[in-house]
């Protein structure tokens, strides 16, 4: 019996945080998580991680925000400045989920 379209073999997948999707500045959604996370993480002036105390401190105050300068993120990873710079509330989103 010949094939009719769904029994014919084939791989299927879903991918949840669309990390093959790309944008104009060349990051997948799932990369673009990782850069932020790594810049949240790694960024630092004179010895000290800057967002990572903020975010701690904020935390324990009970305020769930964080501020951050764009020209440290712009020093630390051009191409998640040009994607905070063209696409906000992209980006917000996708690292907030």
């Amino acid at each position: 019996m010949a094939a009719v379209g769904w029994d014919r073999g084939g791989v299927y997948y879903a991918d949840p945080l669309n990390a093959h999707q790309q944008n104009q500045s060349g990051l997948g959604e799932a990369e673009l998580v990782r850069r932020c996370g790594r810049f949240l993480e790694h960024f630092r002036i004179d010895n000290q991680f800057i967002y990572r105390e903020q975010l701690r401190r904020n935390v324990a105050n009970g305020q769930f925000f964080l501020a951050v300068d764009l020209s440290h993120v712009q020093s630390f990873d051009e191409q998640l400045a040009t994607r905070l710079l063209s696409t906000p509330l992209e980006v917000i989103s996708q690292v907030y989920n």
